[in-house]
């Protein structure tokens, strides 16, 4: 499935509560809050079976 607008476009609609943000927020680049790391995977002896 493709969407035919971009995800921001869809948040600036403000069609729905849940994805809109408010007005005294400031939307940023989730680089400059947070350090994202991938590619460490788990040892699959460190899951366990409930």
């Amino acid at each position: 499935m493709a969407l035919s607008i971009k995800p921001i476009e869809i948040i600036e609609q403000g069609k729905h509560q849940l994805l809109s943000k408010g007005k005294h927020w400031e939307r940023v680049n989730l680089l400059s809050v947070a350090n994202v790391q991938n590619g460490f995977a788990f040892k699959s002896e460190l899951f366990s079976r409930p």
